[in-house]
């Protein structure tokens, strides 16, 4: 069984630009890591550059990655990750729906690395 979770991400208006769902692996330490790598790392022309992006370094050929449609709202995930331009919110909607992050990407990639030393 996988460890699901969403990916959205907005515009400057705080309209979704697009969902992404991943099959496994959507816990902070994998997915999280990911992400976060990829926005530390990536130059973009906007959110919709940055979105696509994401989905490009993403899927990589494993079948674990699907865009979904922008108003989804469940698909058993576990985690939400919401990407804004400069900020990133994780929630752990297993059980009750709780905030576990809210930061700048930088921040998020430390929160991502902390978690990684946790489970080593």
């Amino acid at each position: 069984m996988g460890t699901r979770s969403l990916t959205f991400t907005y515009d400057r208006d705080g309209e979704k630009i697009m969902c992404l769902y991943r099959q496994y692996d959507g816990y902070p330490e994998g997915h999280g890591t990911d992400l976060a790598e990829i926005l530390n790392n990536t130059e973009s022309n906007g959110m919709e550059c940055l979105s696509a992006s994401i989905v490009a370094k993403l899927k990589t050929g494993a079948y674990n990655i699907y865009l979904y449609p922008t108003d989804v709202d469940s698909c058993g995930q576990e985690y939400e990750y919401h990407i804004y331009k400069d900020r990133v919110e994780v929630l752990d909607t297993y059980g009750a729906t709780d905030e576990i992050f809210s930061g700048t990407y930088q921040e998020f990639l430390e929160f991502c690395t902390n978690q990684n030393r946790k489970v080593a």
